[in-house]
């Protein structure tokens, strides 16, 4: 009775402590380590103890039958609590494994992401020298070219190779100009940006080029939705680069459907761009510089690295996978205003 008291006025007073974490003590710590052994050394003893009423008690045989059916009973109690307080600590541990898998998950996403930045930034650089030491003779020979073909003595023939010249200089420029524009560090100007109206632009623009190809544009975008903080010119051309991807998708399995949805999504715009086409060959590898799939001479592959690199400055993320029915996904998540706004604030005020 002395022991049932103990342990009732120990929970009742328990309830109203306030507990602040503390250091065990060496004679704490050694007590947390001997009281488990004392707990086991108390299991072990009760076989003994029910073996000692039952063989060597010579006590009358109702006191030795309540002897044994008292053990028996606290060993049913006590492998019951032993049942109970593994399954906690498995359920525990179980906890413990899936939340060290989604960190580890978590920190191998951030990780390729840093790769992915550091990627972009030294391979920016890169391009930026190479794009300027190019334009210089390439201008030299737009205008020799432009000067050649004012030249009246020529033949038709060379007057045609000097057309094909200026062509091809006028083509490599434009290349130039793709690395330039990959290159650039500077955001541009930033104003609280429509993303709805640059979407549906796009997609109107995709959709006359589609006429007669097979192709089909959906659009599903939510209504009122608040504005992002950004670069109209640079988000189109991310819109645009996608729709356009995916139409080229498309053309490869000789025609489909895109379907482009828009929707707020717990302080972000979540933009998708689902086609049924042929898919990506390597997801992970979409967004790295000049990796394409497409057939030599007819692009350098920048266009989603680039598009990479200008969610990123906008603060938001993109990702690519393929579904399971076929085709790919892509997916764009930009800031709303206020809450983009408010982390900028805290960043300056740190």
């Amino acid at each position: 009775m002395i022991a049932v008291c103990w342990f009732a006025w120990i929970s009742i007073r328990g309830g109203t402590l306030r507990l602040t974490e503390q250091q065990p003590t060496a004679r704490t710590r050694q007590w947390i380590e001997f009281s488990p052994r004392l707990a086991m050394l108390t299991v072990l003893a009760l076989p003994m103890f029910g073996g000692w009423a039952l063989l060597w008690d010579t006590s009358v045989p109702q006191l030795r039958l309540f002897r044994v059916g008292l053990t028996l009973l606290f060993m049913i109690v006590l492998g019951i609590s032993v049942f109970i307080k593994q399954h906690l600590l498995d359920r525990a541990l179980l906890s413990m494994v899936e939340v060290e898998q989604k960190n580890v998950a978590e920190l191998k996403r951030l990780q390729d992401k840093l790769v992915q930045k550091e990627k972009l930034a030294s391979l920016g650089q890169l391009a930026a020298g190479a794009a300027h030491e190019i334009n210089n003779p390439l201008t030299a020979i737009l205008g020799f070219a432009d000067l050649l073909s004012a030249d009246s003595s020529l033949s038709e023939n060379a007057r045609q190779s000097v057309g094909k010249i200026a062509q091809q200089a006028r083509r490599t420029s434009g290349l130039v100009a793709d690395l330039q524009n990959f290159s650039r560090s500077d955001n541009g100007e930033r104003t609280l940006v429509d993303v709805a109206s640059l979407v549906r632009r796009s997609a109107q623009i995709q959709t006359v080029g589609a006429e007669g190809k097979n192709i089909r544009i959906e659009t599903d975008l939510e209504s009122d939705l608040p504005r992002v903080w950004g670069n109209a010119n640079r988000l189109f051309q991310v819109f645009r680069h996608l729709t356009e991807n995916a139409m080229e998708s498309l053309l490869e399995k000789g025609g489909g459907s895109l379907f482009v949805k828009l929707q707020r999504d717990d302080g972000h715009l979540a933009l998708e761009f689902i086609d049924n086409g042929a898919g990506i060959r390597e997801p992970g590898r979409v967004f790295d510089p000049f990796y394409t799939t497409k057939p030599v001479g007819t692009g350098p592959g920048l266009g989603l690295s680039a598009c990479y690199g200008i969610i990123q400055e906008h603060g938001g993320e993109i990702s690519c996978s393929n579904r399971p029915e076929g085709g790919a996904v892509f997916t764009v998540r930009l800031p709303i205003a206020e809450e983009h706004a408010q982390a900028a604030s805290g960043n300056t005020a740190r």
